[in-house]
């Protein structure tokens, strides 16, 4: 299983616990507690998928911002790599 999986089945569970105490006790029939645990099964898969969401933004964020700082390592005018001797100097005025 995955640590997705898992996760979204721990957040149901918690949402679910008061009812599982009134079933417990008598207060609450047996369709009454499944359609509350299956009611926070739904809410946690929501918030796990909004969770992710927001994980893929900030990885793509992060890629993009290495691959930024990438590029400022070549020279300008160049096709220099960072791992060239010279890389990253500036060309004196009147070389292109």
């Amino acid at each position: 299983m995955s640590g997705r999986f898992k996760l979204t089945m721990l957040i149901a569970l918690i949402c679910s616990t008061p009812s599982l105490f009134e079933f417990m006790k008598g207060y609450l029939v047996l369709s009454d507690l499944l359609t509350h645990v299956l009611i926070a099964l739904l809410f946690s898969v929501i918030a796990m998928s909004f969770l992710s969401t927001i994980v893929a933004l900030f990885t793509v964020q992060n890629i993009q911002q290495s691959r930024s700082h990438q590029m400022d390592d070549y020279v300008v005018g160049g096709a220099q790599n960072s791992s060239h001797q010279g890389a990253g100097r500036e060309l004196p005025e009147g070389i292109s």
